[in-house]
């Protein structure tokens, strides 16, 4: 079967021919055989059951064959149909088409390549569409080749003409590629979670579904990438072809009322647009879009559409559509003037239509989305646009197109603006005229309400004058210059009427139109002329447009003519009048000059007789000026010579010639004027602007006026002192000092003081410019020697001081480059700017100097005393010097490039574009120098070891010691092809195909094969000669000249490919050197320097990341490296720390807190400050959450769950005596660890807010797998919050309503929820976003600012509709909800009357659930179960006050249910019985950590036990004088692991409560024990012995250990000893805290049952168990129970514990335990024995 590549290969090779072969019948063959496919697109059938059931039973049909088939290739049928989503038989015959191939491929191998062949066939089907419609589209030129022309009859008669669907009715080719646009869209979501969960490698296993790997799941994702990209690509080619239906548009532009900000959104408006052009109509798609506008019903259809009525949720979006189909009616009316009175057609319809168009801010919309365009270019922004940003929702969700498609974009939006000058100038100016009347009658009410009086009419002002004036068509102006500054070069020359005669053909039709039209120029005219000068906005954005129409050698020398002529005629020879007289050079220069001297220095008479000035007001401005120095210039002003400014930069940048005629215009004095300007007090923002023309005039490349130019510069400001260029100057007294000028005053004074440097960064800029070197002339001017480098004047300076520039040097490298570290900046980017533009001019004035002319004289013994001079005196002398001692710039330049950015990284920029241009002159700073001292070693002769002493340093810069981080950084190199080819006009040779020489070299690199190469070339030669075509001398010579042209090029094209694949491949590898080094050899590396290679690599990789010039696929690569890197270097972390101890380090827990903020900055950096795709994101997400568990302190041993446990009861029990939160919650001391949170939450806060954005939205509308990372992240990122009372990270949570979004989302994930309960679900990502979520959640809910936002939305604890029967999965979703009830509880205190009523709602909507989970009836018990248990009862216990004591009475349901749940799990809990043992580990982590399981289970028994106890305490009220009976009066234990009794107890009996006395007695004891024995231990350290050393600090390495001294092992021994006193404190204040309430409640309860009146009990539960047991005899009851407490005089506090805490529980229970001996008649025995 011919495959569709094959189809992709014959339309390569018939289109690289241009067609000029004959029709290639194979072609036309192979595009009949795969008609079909190419009009089905990607349909090859759905999922069929039937299919599958046929391939599970072993037979299928393959090639239209039934062939039978075995288990295993069935299973690989129906997992790639599942899978890929599509039919069994057609999986069947491209799994058999693989085996074919390959007879002996594994099932592994076999899946992936069905998977890869699978996407292939894809890509090379939308290519060949594409193709096709790309040739179709140019089969409309005249001169098109027989070949298009019958491409375009295929595409127009067998793919674009719908096709009958087998189940009725037709489709289109448009409509199905829509339909595959918004179905792939589906599908790429679907790929990319798959591939975020997806496993290393592709398993098949014998039993099972098979899984894919992670390499063939993200090539799939690419590849579905692509195969969109291109459609939609496609899409907009039949849309430009004029055959998309009616019904298609319909339904693309309701797409787009729903989605303005989607991935495809550009794509599909450039289509809708395209779908409008103005094309020749009598052309085929002239004659479908005339039918397109006589479709009464489509008319009618966007007149509903876009009537002023309809909402679209983008506006801007609505007026553009409007627009384009206002224009498009308007041409159509035009060419069929019997429609002048249709529906739709009406004059005064399409009026409003525009006008509507206009009000709905079309040009602000289109601006904008140029800005979002060209976000990576650097192009001036209009004036009207400053300070104007994109939505959140347009820069996250509205992709960028492709590079290839962005065109198609700006033409589309080219076409707008040709169009509506063509057929809308009259609208434009009835627009401009209604606004301009709006503002003067604004203006006039204005004036009457400031001048009262008593005929003013007494109406109120209309609301509509109320609003600000409109500035449509300014916007319009700003919008055309923003466009045509993005096109191309010279695109703008029709405006300026100019430009040849062009062909009539649909790629151009609207330039024809204008060719005799002449509508442009006219427009720009009348720009020109309507506006007032005293408009400020109208007249900037004059300015924005003429300096985009500008771009171009042409247009910039018809700008400079337009603006010779004073403005008057676009076209000369035009009649038009000018009112324009303010676009003038004459005018600007000579208002310029005034303000440089003055005074009015030149008489100057407007053409017109018009004194108005370009500044915006009259002549009374220039006299003013004449009155002193006193005067100062206004805002607008500045405004509009910064525009004027920027026009001349514009022009002067883009032609040479007009570049020179400015500069030696004797009646401008352009260069004079704007240096004499720079003394003055003028703004620095116009002072910034005049340096940057003045840098302008100074480019190379304009030979010997160029140079001119420089050197006039360079002795104006000399000569007017820009800067203090008399230093060594001596004053009286013979003291010397010195004094700074100009701009320096500026930059120390001004621009330090306020953090913005406007003037000081263009001024850097000029000095930069003004330096030319050899690379940066043009090659022609200096093979002919035309050229000189040498912009500065011999004598400069003298005879003051030495000749040349040594005072600009020194300011830059003293007074900016120096202490630029010591700056503030409100703009980060202008440090970076600064400092790219300081090394500049080093690097400039570095390669200037030209040693080796001098090293020439040398060798030929010419060199003479007088030529040493010049070099002497040359700056790159002085930079040479400074370079190479002791100085400050040596200091500063190594420093960057051996410690990286560390003392320049305050308040680094989110995106900084000068960042990586920074680095890199630096480095070739240093290269520069090298080149210099030992470019020719002819000449120093001196010792090897010297050069190699000097060589050294220069090598080691920046590169670590480690082989393994130099490998890395001998990627990252810049390489340059010394082979370069002069450009050759292919004439003989244009047909020889390159494409048919590609081969696969022994690396498997792609490249052009030299003998096929050669063999095309000579066949290609023969049949020249063959043909004739080879006779003259000189068509032999230009034969010669083509084929080594082709020769040379596909050698550099070999070089290029050949080190990229290298460089690729080297990372590759490098990887998995580095991931056999972490992972098998990790404990094979030097203990004490295997952290400082992770801290290395860490430094090193995001630098990589950040550069442009890496692939995608290595910045994934890269990015998993900085992840496992940075996991590694937090999993060593304890084992450092136990190293460095062991050495005596008394500061072994401290990390070196600079390179963790070098690395925090350089990951945020890559996060906030760059475009990657999502799973870079990921892992970089999770690199930082192991940061900052790296940098948290490691004291706080208590988990998150106890500590909200034990703070929900101290926080809500304040009138108890046992309210003393610091006995309860362990305290931790100040420690370098937080200071490291504190710091870094410091540097997070620079950038926080853009980082919360991009995570939230990850967190929001990322795939499954890295929305749990993002959360997992923002839990992170709030713990450290708390550092700061303003919580930085809550606040913007809030403010842009993020949290609600994610409280929301609990509410909204229910069905997934509920999915993940079934017994066998399909996915558990859900699950795990959950618990990912609640944490966050949990942890936001610990601090008052975080509690009381949940708690505000009372859907964030309704669960009612996830929460089915309890299961085990269940707990992973009750758990986190209960955690974030208790700890928002806890954090707002229970007289939080919102919070409190909330939690017993919570409780109130799940009893039932509550019940099952506090009875246990299975005897199931899990340490997470535990925990479970000891939230629900304390949460109870705290919302107890609230509950009705109505309530309380029944057992079965209500809170008295679980309150008798509560009683009976008490029963079983507070005994001694054997209940604990039924305690397994059951989750992973409890598995994997199950050597820990036994003290884990002590200790949450614990907290369980107290819990209980409180609850019973809160239950009978033990603090109030009237006490509720919870014990029963048994003073016999019950036995939970008595089975063969015949009664269950329901409530605890004091013989429980006196039973687990006895057991928090016992613990007591055995704890202040353990506690005694370690204290001894520690007294006599230098003897502890260290034969139990392993048993004592636990898994360590046992050769670790026995390479450790006797006095190391010791101290590990202690520092252990140590943290097992601090956990042993922990459990003695736990166990006193239940005794101190056990004897409380116990002694409450002896009391009432020993003097015989009971109070009655609190409710139904304990009521009924009481009655049923016989009230005790008070004597007998006090003899029993007081035998029972005999043990209570055997427990006695040593001394180990101290502090008034400690002796405040000492003497506490000493008193409890009197009254209790006291309350049961206890005596001596000596009494009793007597």
């Amino acid at each position: 079967m011919e495959t569709i590549s094959h189809l992709r290969t014959l339309l390569i090779t018939a289109l690289g021919d241009h067609g000029s072969q004959n029709i290639d019948q194979e072609l036309f063959d192979s595009l009949m055989v795969h008609k079909s496919r190419l009009v089905n697109v990607f349909n090859v059938g759905d999922r069929n059951p039937q299919e599958q059931k046929e391939i599970e039973a072993g037979k299928t049909v393959i090639n239209g064959k039934q062939v039978a088939v075995n288990a295993d290739f069935a299973r690989q049928v129906v997992f790639l149909s599942q899978h890929l989503e599509c039919s069994e038989r057609y999986m069947a015959g491209l799994l058999h088409h693989i085996m074919t191939q390959n007879p002996n491929i594994t099932p592994v191998s076999c899946l992936e390549l069905a998977v890869a062949e699978f996407h292939s066939r894809r890509r090379y089907l939308v290519d060949c569409l594409r193709y096709l419609l790309e040739a179709s589209e140019a089969a409309e030129s005249s001169d098109a080749p027989p070949l298009l022309q019958h491409l375009d009859r295929y595409v127009r008669t067998d793919l674009i003409k719908p096709q009958t669907l087998p189940t009725g009715g037709e489709i289109t080719l448009a409509r199905r590629i829509f339909q595959e646009i918004e179905n792939l869209g589906k599908v790429i979501v679907r790929a990319d979670n798959t591939r975020r969960s997806a496993q290393t490698n592709t398993v098949f296993p014998q039993q099972g579904s098979p899984m894919l790997g992670f390499d063939i799941s993200n090539a799939r994702y690419d590849s579905l990438k692509y195969e969109r990209r291109n459609l939609a690509t496609c899409l907009y080619l039949i849309a430009r072809l004029g055959v998309v239906s009616s019904n298609e548009i319909k339904t693309m532009v309701e797409w787009m009322i729903t989605n303005p900000n989607h991935g495809m959104t550009f794509y599909v408006l450039t289509t809708v647009l395209g779908a409008f052009d103005t094309v020749d109509p009598n052309t085929l798609g002239g004659r479908h879009r005339s039918n397109i506008a006589n479709d009464k019903a489509f008319v009618s259809f966007m007149t509903k559409k876009l009537d002023s009525t309809t909402e679209w949720k983008e506006p801007g979006l609505k007026a553009t559509i409007l627009l384009k189909w206002t224009l498009f009616l308007t041409e159509h009316r035009h060419r069929n003037p019997s429609l002048e009175n249709s529906e739709g057609f009406r004059t005064e319809e399409l009026e409003v239509q525009i006008w509507n168009a206009v009000q709905g801010d079309i040009f602000l919309y289109l601006s904008m989305a140029l800005l979002q365009l060209r976000r990576s270019t650097v192009t001036f922004s209009p004036s009207l646009l400053s300070g104007m940003t994109l939505s959140p929702e347009q820069q996250e969700q509205r992709e960028v197109p492709a590079d290839d498609f962005k065109v198609y974009v700006l033409n589309a939006f080219e076409a707008i603006v040709r169009s509506l000058i063509t057929h809308a100038s009259s609208e434009l100016r009835k627009i401009k005229q209604r606004q301009e009347d709006l503002v003067l009658a604004s203006a006039r009410t204005d004036r009457a309400r400031a001048n009262p009086s008593r005929f003013r009419p007494t109406s109120t002002t209309e609301p509509e004058k109320q609003t600000s004036p409109r500035n449509d068509i300014a916007m319009l102006y700003s919008f055309i210059g923003l466009l045509y500054s993005n096109l191309p070069a010279e695109s703008a020359l029709q405006f300026w009427g100019a430009g040849s005669q062009v062909e009539r053909n649909r790629a151009n039709y609207l330039e024809y139109l204008e060719t005799t039209a002449g509508r442009l120029p006219a427009f720009l005219q009348w720009a020109v002329w309507s506006t007032h000068t005293q408009d400020a906005n109208m007249t900037m954005a004059l300015y924005d447009m003429l300096a985009g129409l500008s771009k171009g050698q042409q247009c910039s020398e018809l700008a400079y003519n337009f603006m010779a002529r004073g403005g008057g005629e676009v076209v000369p020879g035009t009649s038009m009048p000018s009112g324009g007289s303010s676009v003038s050079w004459d005018v600007v220069f000579g208002l310029l000059e005034s303000w440089a001297t003055g005074h009015n220095a030149r008489a100057h008479v407007e053409p017109q007789g018009n004194r108005h000035n370009i500044l915006g007001g009259s002549s009374t401005l220039i006299s003013q000026l004449t009155r002193g120095q006193e005067n100062k210039i206004g805002l607008q002003d500045i405004l509009l010579a910064q525009l004027f400014l920027r026009l001349l930069s514009t022009v002067v940048t883009h032609s040479v010639a007009v570049r020179v005629t400015i500069s030696g215009h004797a009646h401008f004095r352009a260069i004079p004027t704007l240096i004499s300007l720079i003394p003055l007090r003028v703004p620095l923002e116009l002072k910034g602007m005049i340096f940057e023309t003045l840098a302008a005039f100074c480019q190379p490349g304009a030979g010997i006026p160029g140079i001119e130019i420089c050197r006039a510069v360079w002795t104006l400001m000399e000569r007017l002192e820009v800067i203090n260029v008399r230093a060594g100057a001596t004053v009286s007294f013979g003291s010397s000092f010195m004094s700074v000028k100009g701009v320096e005053i500026e930059l120390e004074e001004i621009e330090a003081v306020h953090g913005l440097y406007p003037a000081t960064i263009p001024f850097l800029k000029l000095l930069s410019t003004l330096i030319h070197t050899p690379k940066r002339i043009p090659l022609k001017d200096r093979v002919s020697d035309q050229a000189s480098t040498n912009t500065i004047p011999e004598s400069l300076g003298q005879p003051y001081r030495l000749p040349g520039i040594g005072p600009f040097v020194n300011f830059v490298i003293d007074n900016v480059f120096s202490k630029i570290s010591l700056r503030e900046y409100r703009r980060p980017s202008e440090r970076w700017q600064m400092n790219d533009l300081c090394l500049a001019f080093i690097k400039r004035i570095l390669a200037s100097y030209d040693m080796e002319s001098l090293l020439a004289s040398a060798e030929e013994g010419s060199l003479k005393e007088s030529s040493v001079v010049q070099y002497l005196v040359h700056p790159g002398y002085e930079v040479m010097k400074r370079m190479l001692t002791s100085s400050n710039l040596q200091g500063v330049v190594l420093s960057y490039v051996v410690e990286g950015l560390l003392g320049f990284e305050k308040g680094f920029a989110e995106e900084e574009p000068f960042f990586k241009s920074t680095i890199i002159r630096r480095t070739r700073n240093i290269s520069e120098v090298l080149d210099i001292l030992f470019g020719n070693e002819s000449v120093l002769d001196e010792s090897v070891s010297w050069q190699e002493e000097v060589f050294r340093p220069f090598r080691e810069i920046g590169q670590s010691h480690l082989k393994i981080i130099e490998f890395v950084q001998s990627l990252t190199f810049e390489w340059e092809d010394s082979l370069a080819v002069k450009p050759v006009d292919l004439q003989l040779l244009a047909e020889v195909n390159l494409q048919a020489c590609l081969r696969k070299d022994a690396a498997g690199c792609e490249i052009i094969d030299r003998s096929s190469l050669l063999m095309l070339l000579t066949t290609a030669r023969r049949a020249l000669f063959a043909h004739n075509k080879i006779v003259t001398p000189v068509q032999a010579q230009q034969l010669e000249a083509e084929t080594s042209y082709i020769l040379e090029s596909s050698a550099i094209e070999n070089h290029r490919r050949q080190v990229v694949h290298a460089v690729s491949t080297g990372f590759e590898a490098w990887r998995r050197v580095l991931d056999i080094t972490l992972t098998r050899c990790f404990d094979y590396l030097p203990q004490d320097h295997r952290e400082n290679m992770l801290f290395d690599i860490l430094h090193v990789l995001p630098t990589i990341i950040k550069s442009e010039d890496i692939h995608e696929s290595t910045v994934v690569l890269l990015s998993e490296v900085v992840l496992s890197s940075m996991t590694k270097l937090h999993e060593d972390r304890r084992h450092q720390v136990i190293l460095q101890s062991a050495g005596g380090e008394p500061h072994s827990e401290l990390l070196p807190a600079e390179r963790l903020y070098l690395i925090l900055r350089n990951i945020l950096d890559c996060i906030v400050g760059s475009n990657h795709i999502e799973l870079v994101r990921g892992n970089l997400y999770a690199a930082l959450i192991n940061y900052v568990n790296l940098v948290s302190s490691p004291d706080d041993s208590m988990s998150k769950t106890q500590m909200v446990a034990v703070s929900a009861f101290t926080s809500s029990r304040e009138g108890s005596p046992f309210n003393n939160p610091h006995s309860l919650v362990p305290h931790v001391s100040p420690s370098q660890n937080s200071q490291l949170q504190m710091n870094s939450l410091a540097l997070l806060k620079t950038g926080l807010e853009r980082l919360l954005t991009i995570v939230a939205r990850d967190a929001i509308d990322g795939t499954e797998v890295w929305k749990t990372v993002a959360f997992m992240l923002l839990d992170s990122l709030v713990q450290l919050s708390p550092l700061e009372k303003q919580h930085p990270v809550l606040i913007p949570l809030k403010r842009h309503g993020i949290l609600s979004n994610f409280v929301q989302g609990i509410k909204e994930s229910d069905s997934l929820l509920q999915s993940v309960l079934k017994p066998d679900p399909d996915d558990l990502n859900p699950l795990y976003v959950y618990e990912s979520k609640m944490s966050f959640f949990i942890c936001m809910a610990e601090t008052r600012a975080g509690a009381e936002r949940p708690e505000s939305d009372s859907s964030f604890v309704d669960h009612d509709s996830f929460l089915p029967s309890a299961i085990q999965r269940y707990h992973n979703l009750f758990m986190p909800s209960l955690q974030i009830v208790v700890a928002m509880l806890a954090t707002l205190g229970g007289k939080h009357a919102t919070a409190s009523n909330q939690a017993l709602d919570f409780i109130s909507r799940h009893s039932a659930t509550i019940v099952i989970l506090l009875k246990n009836e299975t005897g199931y018990f899990s340490l997470a179960l535990l925990e479970e248990l000891d939230l629900l009862v304390t949460l109870c216990a705290e919302v107890l006050p609230l509950v009705p004591r109505s309530e309380m009475a029944s057992t079965h349901s209500g809170f008295g249910a679980i309150n008798a749940a509560i009683l009976g799990l008490s029963t079983k809990c507070l005994g001694s019985g054997t209940w604990t043992d039924a305690i397994k580990p059951v989750t992973d982590g409890e598995v994997l950590h199950a050597s820990v399981v036994a003290p884990e289970v002590r200790r949450k028994e614990q907290l369980l036990r107290k819990a209980l106890i409180t609850y019973a305490g809160a239950t009978s009220e033990f603090t109030e004088p009237e006490l509720n009976l919870v014990f029963s009066p048994v003073y016999v234990a019950s036995r939970y692991d008595e089975r063969s009794s015949h009664f269950l107890a329901t409530i605890p009996t004091i013989g429980d409560a006196l039973e687990v006395l006895n057991l928090l007695c016992q613990d007591l004891a055995a704890t202040l024990k353990h506690m005694s024995d370690i204290f001894a231990e520690l007294s006599a350290r230098d003897l502890i012995a260290v034969d139990n050393i392993q048993e004592i600090v636990g898994d360590l390495d046992l050769g670790f250990i026995k390479d450790l001294e006797i006095g190391q092992k010791r101290n590990l021994i202690c520092r252990q000893l140590e943290k097992m006193i601090t956990e042993a404190q922990r459990d003695a204040k736990t166990t006193l805290n239940t005794l101190e309430m056990l004897l409380l409640l116990l002694w409450r309860h002896i009391m009432s049952y020993a003097e015989g009146t009971h109070p009655h009990p609190l409710n139904t539960s304990t009521a009924t168990a009481v009655r049923l047991i016989s009230s005790p005899d008070p004597g007998e009851f006090r003899l029993q129970v007081g035998k029972k407490l005999q043990r209570l005089e055997s427990l006695m506090m040593n001394d180990s514990l101290s502090g008034d805490e400690w002796r405040a529980s000492r003497t506490y229970m000493e008193i409890m335990s009197r009254r209790l001996r006291d309350s049961t008649n206890m005596v001596d025995a000596d009494e009793e024995t007597s």
